[in-house]
């Protein structure tokens, strides 16, 4: 090869080095209602970051629509709004991420739909570990009123959206979900987001809170933020009341300490 096209591709060579040096992409769960928006919003966000977007609910009704083997099985879980049994789901999400392990290793991933219990919650951090995935875990968890989630549901005109499946729906979510987050706060960064907005809105909550925790160099470079940066932003007074950030704070000029000291 030329001496001059090896010299033409070695600045390449360390770009890509150093994005990768920055840090591994992480593994993000997004935990959140039906009708919270979680499917649109996990879709933004992996396109965004360019990470695997794993989308377990939609995995398992497509099954059902090519009337698989697997889709014969749970079509009547689907179709009642009910949890299609652990065994099974574990299976599948065992597969999924066996299949794409060395994106995910990578580029990290967007868990979207999974997982639903404290059952599946443990399981997957089983899965992760026996895959050899070592990525960083973190949760955004979406959270809103039911009424405009039932809403949202039925708009969508989906077979299986009629109003009493819809309120099973979200009944069974936060019978299940209320202990997976009780589990994983003390274990993982958890990221609230109220989904009351328009998606826009929401997937600009959603950056701003992982770029709270993570500085984004590149695509798939992930730095953490220093541990001490993160506890002072999140204990930080916030400004008028509204979650805008820590306020500002006043800098005293010169000798203002003295003058201040004299005047007492």
């Amino acid at each position: 090869m030329p001496e001059g096209t090896k010299r033409r591709a070695a600045p390449m060579v360390r770009a890509r080095t150093a994005l990768h040096a920055g840090g591994t992409a992480p593994i993000i769960l997004l935990i959140g209602p039906p009708g919270s928006g979680k499917g649109t919003q996990a879709r933004l966000l992996a396109g965004l970051r360019r990470q695997v977007h794993i989308e377990v609910g939609e995995h398992l009704r497509s099954e059902v629509r090519r009337h698989s083997r697997l889709g014969r099985r749970i079509s009547h879980y689907v179709a009642a709004g009910a949890l299609v049994p652990r065994e099974i789901v574990r299976a599948e999400v065992a597969a999924i991420l066996h299949k794409k392990k060395r994106a995910i290793a990578r580029s990290g991933a967007i868990l979207d739909g999974y997982p639903r219990t404290l059952a599946q919650a443990k399981d997957l951090l089983r899965l992760l570990r026996d895959a050899g995935l070592r990525n960083p875990l973190l949760v955004v968890s979406l959270r809103g009123p039911d009424r405009l989630f039932v809403a949202r549901l039925l708009q969508r005109g989906r077979s299986d959206d009629t109003p009493a499946v819809a309120r099973r729906r979200l009944r069974l979510f936060h019978k299940a979900t209320a202990p997976i987050l009780r589990f994983l706060r003390p274990r993982l960064p958890v990221i609230d987001v109220a989904a009351v907005s328009s998606v826009p809105v929401v997937m600009h909550a959603i950056q701003a809170g992982l770029d709270a925790r993570y500085r984004s160099d590149g695509a798939r470079a992930w730095t953490p933020r220093p541990e001490r940066a993160v506890t002072a932003r999140r204990s930080a007074p916030r400004a008028g009341g509204r979650g805008d950030g820590p306020a500002p704070q006043s800098r005293q000029q010169p000798g203002a300490k003295a003058r201040s000291k004299r005047a007492s």
